[in-house]
């Protein structure tokens, strides 16, 4: 028989999932928004790994 996760696992992991799918949102949105960019460019510029963006 499988046993059950206990219930401060299962808030931690419904946490971590939220944060994911808040974290993605957040990169589609900017990548998706009045100007097409591709994610990979998106991501750098969020995390600070590229130094000139793009201008428009």
């Amino acid at each position: 028989m499988t046993q059950a996760l206990p219930l401060a696992l299962k808030r931690s992991l419904v946490f971590l999932w939220l944060v994911f799918l808040l974290l993605l949102a957040l990169v589609l949105g900017v990548a998706l928004g009045a100007v097409s960019l591709p994610v990979g460019e998106v991501v750098s510029a969020l995390l600070g790994l590229k130094e000139n963006p793009r201008r428009f």
